[in-house]
């Protein structure tokens, strides 16, 4: 599955690039309140867009369940800025997560006959374990400031992208890809404004990228990975909140940062080394 340089412009710069010069642009000329909470979720669905549309994958009318893929992730932008404004209420905004992942879910959960787990499976489970984790973001957005988040995010994604690799889906790795590198771009961006919450307002959106299109691309893998190595990754920036531990928090230098980052890069380390090993015999004849 060689990547063309036309693929990495593309498909990793472009978006990237995209994502930052948004986050920039965002972070310090919109209104004071619409800047706590649009700038990472223009940047996302910017950086995304601009790969797709590069890249041309598909017509924008659907006509198969993954063309949902844009329309789902500005649905995400929308619902994850505009819920985390003042005033509204954490029911509320986990009734608007929840809404928003079964949506997504209704829509990009293939209807074949043969699907393992079931579509009806999917569509009970996928949701709530899309819901947990973006709830864990926002919390986790709230407290941590600066690149920290969006960095483990994008690790966490990476290890996402050799999976979907490992599994052999070449679309699915090009649409990962996207928003790897819009994530890229996020915490690039956010190197210039370290006082202030990344990731506040994308948290749905960051996680239907690493979460929602791992699983998605589980459905589209006929390989030996594990369904354990799709779920892990998206789960390894959650445990940030041991990081909020104080001792860990306020280690000062390098020890501390590699210190709050050791316990996310163990359970991606994990995530890919299963899926190596599922697939040792494909990769010993590359």
């Amino acid at each position: 599955m060689p990547i063309s340089p036309q693929d990495a412009l593309y498909g990793f710069a472009a978006p990237a690039l995209v994502a930052a010069a948004v986050f920039w642009i965002a972070s310090r000329f919109l209104s004071e309140s619409a800047r706590e909470r649009w700038p990472a979720s223009l940047a996302l669905i910017a950086g995304f867009l601009t790969g797709y549309a590069l890249l041309k994958l598909e017509p924008w009318q659907p006509t198969s369940y993954w063309h949902w893929t844009p329309y789902v992730l500005a649905l995400a932008a929308v619902i994850g800025s505009v819920s985390a404004a003042q005033g509204i209420s954490l029911i509320e905004r986990l009734l608007l997560y929840a809404a928003a992942a079964w949506i997504a879910a209704w829509f990009l959960v293939p209807n074949y006959d043969d699907l393992e787990p079931s579509r009806m499976t999917y569509l009970i489970v996928w949701p709530l374990y899309l819901l947990a984790i973006a709830y864990a973001l926002d919390l986790l957005s709230r407290q941590l400031t600066g690149p920290l988040l969006p960095t483990v995010v994008t690790l966490s994604m990476a290890a996402g992208l050799v999976i979907v690799f490992l599994s052999g889906s070449a679309k699915f790795m090009q649409l990962y890809g996207f928003g790897f590198a819009a994530m890229g771009g996020v915490a690039l961006g956010s190197l210039f404004s370290k006082e202030k919450p990344a990731l506040l307002g994308a948290a749905l959106l960051a996680t239907f990228l690493s979460a929602g299109y791992l699983l998605v691309a589980k459905t589209q893998s006929f390989t030996r990975i594990p369904m354990i190595c799709y779920v892990l990754p998206p789960i390894a920036p959650v445990t940030l909140w041991i990081a909020q531990w104080k001792p860990l928090a306020q280690r000062p230098g390098i020890t501390g940062l590699i210190l709050r980052l050791l316990v996310p890069a163990v359970i991606c380390g994990v995530a890919v080394g299963l899926a190596a090993w599922a697939e040792r015999d494909a990769l010993s004849e590359l």
